[in-house]
């Protein structure tokens, strides 16, 4: 027996079928270059809806989370910006309040509210993450809406 052949291992070929451009089965054959071809298989770019109310701003807002490559009017930017800055406000202003409530009443404040603070304590910095990419994306698809809109920049 030689030293590169083992008794309890077989010398078994696997094969399989790779696909080729004529295959109509495979997705991709050459795979993709950049992430933005991985993007741009993935999510077509969206119209922008003209004159949208406050709640399809938000809905848009929130309904094209990670696309970047859509477009968004003027109105979309107004009702998803306001919603966002007002939201984050309130939500801070409610954590601060909550805050010199627990602070300044001592032992009279009830256990049930002093749980809620701890609970918006928690929630605000995941409030913030979670509000982050909706609008930096929304401020993208409003820049691809003006490139779009006007290609000389004017």
């Amino acid at each position: 027996m030689s030293p590169t052949e083992q008794p309890h291992r077989s010398n078994r070929l696997y094969t399989y079928d790779a696909p080729t451009q004529d295959d109509l089965g495979a997705v991709s054959v050459d795979g993709f270059d950049e992430d933005e071809d991985i993007q741009s298989e993935n999510k077509p770019r969206v119209p922008a809806q003209e004159d949208a109310n406050l709640f399809q701003g938000i809905y848009r807002y929130f309904h094209l989370y990670l696309n970047s490559r859509a477009y968004s009017s003027t109105s979309e930017l107004v009702w998803g910006m306001s919603y966002a800055v007002v939201s984050t406000v309130l939500m801070f202003t409610l954590m601060v309040w909550m805050a010199s409530v627990v602070h300044t009443g001592g032992d009279a404040v009830s256990s049930l509210f002093r749980v809620l603070y701890m609970l918006v304590i928690v929630v605000a910095p995941v409030w913030l993450i979670v509000h982050i990419t909706p609008t930096i994306n929304l401020i993208k698809r409003f820049q691809n809406y003006r490139k779009h809109r006007d290609p000389a920049g004017i």
